[in-house]
């Protein structure tokens, strides 16, 4: 998404035969990169390209041991660096969830069993592609917030969800169904976000400041 804006861009203010020059005059500083284990990225992405099943054991941070997968390789989803494999178990119930490649071990190809793509493999088709990051919830929630200090000019910069409004003292509104990353972002900005609504998200949010004052 980043090189199709980027390549959007330059098109847009720059003849065809000047691109290369003005490559130069743009820059993106490196960020913090997820470790993948050697072989795993040219594993999925084989698998991906010939249809075949991905056989490997994943550590996920909702279960106390790791688990051993065999599943559809569906999408790569790119989010906040890091990279993870969307695909789906081969049976009448699929169940299709992420995987975080750098959580992924032992992976092996399964070149014999190979499967047809469904219609409905794309991510963005089956979740709300909400703005804080591609993990998604069952249920939706309106969420209400207060700003405060240099937190208000910096949420009145962004698009943080398309039902969004805007108090004139920095109260946004909207609704969304992921409350995980909502509740981290809005204890980023620390007494400068007051959460007002619903009840269980105020206290989420009273819960981890405490967490993070002990």
């Amino acid at each position: 998404m980043l090189y199709k804006s980027f390549d959007t861009l330059l098109q847009k203010i720059t003849p065809k035969q000047d691109e290369e020059f003005l490559l130069d005059r743009f820059f993106v500083p490196a960020r913090p990169k997820f470790l993948i284990k050697p072989g795993v990225s040219e594993k999925v992405l084989y698998a991906l390209t010939h249809n075949v099943l991905l056989d490997f054991y994943y550590n996920s941070r909702w279960e106390p041991e790791e688990r051993h997968r065999r599943i559809m390789p569906f999408q790569i989803v790119i989010d906040e660096g890091a990279l993870y494999l969307y695909g789906a178990k081969k049976s009448p119930n699929p169940n299709p969830r992420l995987f975080k490649l750098s959580k992924m071990h032992n992976v092996e190809l399964l070149s014999s069993e190979s499967f047809d793509l469904p219609e409905n493999f794309r991510f963005h088709e089956e979740f709300e592609q909400g703005r804080f990051g591609a993990f998604q919830y069952d249920e939706w929630y309106e969420f209400k917030i207060e700003f405060y200090g240099e937190a208000r000019a910096h949420v009145r910069d962004f698009v943080w969800a398309d039902d969004q409004t805007i108090e004139e003292k920095t109260t946004l509104t909207f609704t969304s169904s992921q409350w995980i990353p909502i509740v981290h972002w809005v204890l980023s900005f620390g007494k400068n976000a007051k959460p007002i609504e619903p009840d269980w998200f105020v206290a989420e949010i009273e819960n981890g400041k405490l967490k993070d004052e002990n």
